[in-house]
């Protein structure tokens, strides 16, 4: 898979975190998601894009309007790394942190995530 392909799947993953519809959240995860992802956070460990998108639910309301700007994307043998800054509504930066997935190098569907911070 190209950079460019895996930065616009990571980019449709990420506008998921946004503040849109929960059909809007779950068409954007469904396609680039396989249906039962493991995921992984401080905060949270569990299974499935229905649960990852009540988790994410959860964290627009924590965190309205919150949104993600990535310094870095890369990748290796179906495995990626993404470093990121979460900003508030106002474009203040929160916190830095990272995301590491692993995904089909033939589907291109993300299979796996984990992300890392440190509040």
């Amino acid at each position: 898979m190209t950079d460019e392909v895996l930065q616009q799947r990571w980019k449709t993953y990420q506008d998921a975190w946004s503040d849109v519809t929960i059909e809007e959240r779950l068409h954007l995860l469904r396609s680039v998601l396989i249906e039962d992802i493991p995921f992984s956070n401080p905060d949270d460990q569990d299974q499935g894009i229905e649960r990852l998108a009540d988790s994410i639910a959860d964290f627009q309301k924590s965190t309205p309007g919150g949104y993600f700007r990535n310094t870095l994307l890369c990748q290796q043998h179906g495995q990626l790394l993404v470093a990121w800054t979460l900003f508030d509504r106002n474009d203040v930066p929160l916190v830095n942190g990272h995301s590491y997935g692993t995904f089909d190098e033939d589907t291109g569907q993300i299979t796996r995530l984990a992300g890392f911070w440190k509040l």
